[in-house]
Formats: C-alpha cells, sequence, structure tokens
C-alpha cells in the first residue's frame, strides 16, 4: 500500500495521476477505485493505493481519504480518534490499517505492517494483532513531526513483542502453556 496525492486529474472520465511517496507518478482509471469516492476526486486529494504490475506502472485500488464534516470540539480539545479499518494479508505480512479521525480534518490512514510468523514465534493470537499494531502506531504517533505523519510507515518489531509480551504477563494474561498428558494404558 501506497500514499500519495492526486497530481492530474480528467474530470471527463474521472481518470488521473499520482504523486506517490517514493517519486513515482502511477496513471489511475475509475475502475481502480469505488465508485462512491470518484465524486470525492480532486487535485492534492491524499489517497492510498497499491502498484499494479505493467509498463506504465500504474495505480489499482485507489482510496480516496475523505474530509470529516465539522462538528463541535469539546472544550476546546481536539478529539482524535484512531479507528481500525482491517487487514491486508501477502507473503506472511499483515498489514493493519488505521485512520486517525479528527472532527473537522482529512482523514488520514496509517499501516502498520506485523510479520505473522513473530506473531506465531511468541504464541500472540492473530486476534490481539490490531491491538497490539494500535499501541505500536499511537507510540510512533507521539514521537513524529505532524507535518511527517502522512508519510509515516510502522512495523511491528520484535522488541515491541517483547515489551507486550512483558506487559501482558505482568497483567496475568500470558497463555498458558501446552501440555502433553501422557498416554494412559489401555486408553487411547
Amino acid at each position: 500500500m501506497m500514499t500519495g496525492r492526486i497530481l492530474r486529474l480528467w474530470t471527463a472520465n474521472a481518470a488521473g495521476a499520482i504523486a506517490v511517496e517514493n517519486g513515482l507518478r502511477l496513471g489511475f482509471r475509475p475502475s481502480a477505485m469505488l465508485e462512491y469516492d470518484i465524486k470525492d476526486l480532486a487535485v492534492g486529494q491524499y489517497v492510498s493505493c497499491d502498484l499494479a504490475e505493467g509498463h506504465p506502472p500504474t495505480a489499482t485500488n485507489v482510496v480516496v481519504w475523505k474530509r470529516r464534516r465539522e462538528s463541535a470540539k469539546r472544550h476546546g480539545e481536539e478529539r482524535t480518534t484512531l479507528r481500525y479499518e482491517g487487514f491486508v494479508q501477502a507473503d506472511g505480512m499483515r498489514s493493519y490499517r488505521f485512520d486517525r479521525v479528527v472532527a473537522g480534518e482529512d482523514t488520514l490512514p496509517f499501516h502498520v505492517a506485523a510479520n505473522q510468523a513473530l506473531l506465531t514465534l511468541y504464541r500472540v493470537p492473530l486476534q490481539e494483532g490490531p491491538a497490539l499494531c494500535h499501541r505500536v502506531l499511537t507510540s510512533e504517533l507521539r514521537t513524529r513531526e505532524r507535518s511527517d505523519w502522512p508519510l509515516l510507515r510502522c512495523s511491528l518489531t520484535e522488541r515491541d513483542m517483547l515489551e507486550y509480551l512483558a506487559r501482558r504477563a505482568v497483567r496475568g494474561l500470558h497463555p498458558q502453556p501446552y501440555r502433553r498428558h501422557p498416554a494412559q494404558p489401555g486408553k487411547i
């Protein structure tokens, strides 16, 4: 999954070009996106996309980052939510997607890559993956400048996993080890 901005847009057919973070320029057609996203297209709009094979390279699975409606902020605070949106899996890796939602601002998507072998090695159930990645992303967002957020790439590391397991053990949530019971004579 790559992040970029719409560079050019032909309104007659909703085709255009995207400038992605690694410097590539990718063309896209309306068939590369969901129909309800087409109405939100605009030059400068942030999008996420996948790279389609071929020459020249093109964008597929284009997702438009939508502008949130204005709403009142409580007591002058900025109410931020990181919302889990799902994951994409390929080659033993899961890319967990989260959207940062703030009233009156563009929704900003983030992806946290997690190696399934790491989860398996430490016997962490896949169901805990989103919560673990949420923790990693929250930590990264606290340490980065806001201007760096649109290009932020996070990965679940072995260090993150060990810290998570240490916290879980302290709270008494560690899984019980698998125990094999010796076979009793006469019973199968």
